[in-house]
């Protein structure tokens, strides 16, 4: 696999872990009653995985554009 391929796996991944983690607390101190909420709803499983996987994108793609613009600048690129 070409390195910057894995590059952006392993900064994908830093972000989707970062969106788990944001969900945990979420849950966990029930922040302005989403758990209670999410858990009281039919499809309450549903609605977790849905936020999950939504911040987990949006956290991934800031994490590998902000590696990718924090890479120091070559001015002998043509």
């Amino acid at each position: 696999m070409p390195k910057l391929v894995r590059v952006f796996f392993i900064q994908g991944a830093i972000g989707a872990c970062m969106a788990l983690a944001v969900v945990a607390i979420l849950m966990v101190y029930n922040i302005g009653d989403l758990r209670t909420l999410a858990l009281s709803s039919p499809g309450n499983l549903v609605a977790i995985l849905l936020l999950t996987l939504i911040l987990a994108t949006i956290y991934a793609a800031v994490q590998i554009s902000m590696y990718v613009m924090l890479q120091p600048w070559d001015d002998k690129t043509p």
